[in-house]
């Protein structure tokens, strides 16, 4: 006789371990309390926001007016008075 088992004594029926289903019911019923506290969420964000944010402005945008130039006179060189020094056999030249 086995008296570490309970199912083994000779006068007791067998235990017989029960399997509870969840109940479809309450997962439904959860279910439906959760998406429900996410609209009021949703709903309350949107139409009462949070009293210390601050509102946007919107920034006006520069406009850049495109005039025409004036051209300007190139300015003469002043170099060229000086003298021009050539070094033919190395073949190059500076002033």
């Amino acid at each position: 006789m086995d008296l570490q088992n309970p199912t083994t004594f000779p006068n007791n029926p067998p235990i017989q371990e029960s399997q509870t289903t969840p109940d479809h019911l309450s997962i439904l019923s959860g279910l439906i309390l959760i998406l429900f506290g996410i609209l009021i969420g949703v709903v309350g964000a949107r139409f009462f926001p949070m009293s210390n944010t601050p509102a946007i402005t919107p920034t006006p945008t520069p406009s850049i007016s495109l005039t025409p130039s004036i051209t300007s006179t190139p300015t003469p060189d002043p170099t060229i008075d000086w003298k021009l020094y050539v070094d033919t056999k190395k073949q190059y030249e500076f002033k």
